[in-house]
C-alpha cells in the first residue's frame, strides 16, 4: 500500500521546489525511481529546473504533467492540485504544503481522500526548521 507523506514548509512555491532535490535524493538512495507530477507546466518547468540544478542522476528522475506516470513506481511527488488516479501503483507519495491557500486547500482535500481510503499517513512539519 502507498505511503502518503506530508511535508510542511514555510514560504510559498520556491520553498516547495527547493524540497524536491532533497526528496529525491533521499528516495534515490533508497533504491526507488522519482517522478515528479504537475498539472501546471510552470510549476513543472521550476522543479525540473530545481533537479537540474542538484546534481543528482536525472536518468532515475522526471518530471511529468502530462497525466502519464510512465515506466515510475518508486516515489511520486505529487504538485498536481488533485490525486492522480495512478498514484496507487507508488511505494510512496509526497504531498508538500505550503503558504498558499489554494494549495492549502487542495492539499487538505487530498489528505481527506487518503484518509477515507485508508491509506498510511505521515506529517513532517519542516516550517520550523526554515
Amino acid at each position: 500500500m502507498t505511503r502518503i507523506h506530508f511535508y510542511q514548509v514555510t514560504g510559498r512555491l520556491e520553498s516547495a521546489l527547493s524540497l524536491i532535490p532533497r526528496l529525491a535524493d533521499k528516495a534515490l538512495r533508497r533504491h526507488l525511481d522519482v517522478l515528479v507530477h504537475s498539472d501546471d507546466t510552470h510549476r513543472a518547468a521550476l522543479a525540473d529546473r530545481q533537479l537540474a540544478g542538484s546534481g543528482l542522476p536525472l536518468s532515475a528522475v522526471s518530471v511529468s504533467c502530462d497525466g502519464e506516470p510512465g515506466q515510475h513506481y518508486g516515489l511520486l511527488i505529487n504538485l498536481a492540485d488533485t490525486v492522480p488516479d495512478w498514484f496507487s501503483r507508488f511505494e510512496r507519495l509526497v504531498e508538500i504544503v505550503y503558504d498558499d491557500s489554494t494549495i492549502v486547500l487542495t492539499r487538505r482535500q487530498n489528505y481527506r481522500f487518503y484518509r477515507d481510503r485508508g491509506y498510511p499517513l505521515h506529517y513532517h512539519d519542516l516550517s520550523q526548521s526554515n
